[in-house]
């Protein structure tokens, strides 16, 4: 993502969990990139901006082992929620 964009930027830190990336950030350690649901649990004083780019956005999947009603059902939440 970062080439398409055309820049290279020095990686202070690094975390796993968004509410930690959320608070380095609100702190001052400096930008993050984040999914768009961050907007959900950012602290009001962060601004979000949506990055351009065909890096900036990418597929996600569901994966099982057996399908049953329960996973019917859960597949058909998923989409619906994808969709918008």
């Amino acid at each position: 993502m970062y080439a398409e964009l055309g820049c290279h930027p020095q990686v202070l830190q690094e975390a796993a969990d968004l509410q930690t990336v959320l608070a380095l950030t609100a702190a001052g350690a400096g930008p993050s990139v984040v999914p768009q649901s961050a907007e959900r649990i950012a602290p009001p004083e962060l601004r979000l901006t949506p990055l351009p780019g065909r890096a900036a956005s990418w597929w996600i999947g569901a994966a099982w082992s057996t399908r049953t009603p329960l996973t019917e059902r859960f597949l058909k939440a998923a989409a619906e929620v994808a969709r918008g």
